[in-house]
C-alpha cells in the first residue's frame, strides 16, 4: 500500500507544480500585455505628437531637415486624395 500511496503523493505534487506553473505562467503573460499595451499607447502619443508638429510647422519649414519628411506626407496625403477620388468613381 506504501507504493500507491508514495506514487498518489509524487502525482499531487506534480500536479500541484503544474497548477503553480501555469499560474505564474498566466500571470507573467498578463503582465507582458499590459507592458505591451502601454508602449502601444505611447506610440500613439508620439505619433499624435508627429502629427500636431507636421501641422503647424508644415508650410513654415521650407529649408529644413524636417522638410523632406513634410513633402513625403503630402505626397501620401495626395496620393490617398487620388485614391478615394478613384473609389467614389467605382462606388457610384
Amino acid at each position: 500500500m506504501s507504493f500507491l500511496d508514495n506514487l498518489s503523493k509524487t502525482a499531487g505534487s506534480a500536479a500541484s507544480a503544474a497548477v503553480k506553473k501555469s499560474g505564474e505562467l498566466v500571470e507573467i503573460t498578463k503582465i507582458n500585455m499590459s507592458i505591451n499595451k502601454e508602449k502601444d499607447s505611447i506610440s500613439k502619443v508620439y505619433a499624435k505628437i508627429g502629427k500636431k508638429f507636421y501641422e503647424v510647422n508644415a508650410d513654415l519649414m521650407e529649408n529644413d531637415e524636417y522638410a523632406k519628411l513634410f513633402e513625403q506626407i503630402k505626397r501620401h496625403q495626395q496620393t490617398i486624395n487620388e485614391l478615394k477620388k478613384k473609389l467614389d468613381q467605382v462606388g457610384g
